[in-house]
């Protein structure tokens, strides 16, 4: 058998059982640290040029490429949910309803909301909304505590 027909039946496997290298590393990750380490020892020009290629790819993302595919690993957002979702809500946050400008003094975007317990994301909001929920520790509890308290002390109307 020829190398090439290998690598093509290699590719051919891959494609019918997709996922199935990850499972096996997540499996035994210590096996697979260890295998890593070795290729490394041995192989350091392959993984410094390897390296390199990943750098000047990364170079050529513009800032929402870099912050979509941020999004996309830290709450399992597709690319470009994040200007959906913005344009979904109008531009504002999804509590007090502002445009995330003119809530947030520093001028920064709107944030992405998600469960911190289970990870769903929920919405887009600014940046008081978002740090209002996460002091509050997601707590309803305390939240009607704070709303009773704002309350207590309105003035008369």
């Amino acid at each position: 058998m020829t190398s090439e027909r290998r690598k093509e039946l290699g590719r051919l496997w891959r494609e019918r059982n997709p996922g199935y290298g990850r499972k096996k590393r997540l499996e035994n990750p210590e096996r697979y640290a260890e295998y890593a380490r070795k290729y490394r020892e041995k192989n350091p020009d392959k993984v410094w040029e390897s390296n390199q290629k990943q750098r000047r790819r990364r170079k050529t993302w513009t800032l929402e490429q870099r912050r979509d595919k941020q999004r996309k690993y830290l709450y399992g957002v597709p690319e470009g949910w994040f200007s959906a979702q913005k344009e979904k809500q109008g531009g504002v946050c999804a509590i007090c309803s502002l445009p995330a400008e003119v809530a947030d003094s520093k001028g920064r975007d709107l944030h992405v909301d998600h469960n911190h317990t289970t990870g769903q994301v929920r919405g887009l909001l600014c940046s008081k909304c978002n740090c209002l929920i996460g002091l509050a520790g997601e707590s309803f509890s305390l939240l009607d505590k704070v709303k009773e308290y704002l309350n207590k002390y309105a003035p008369n109307k």
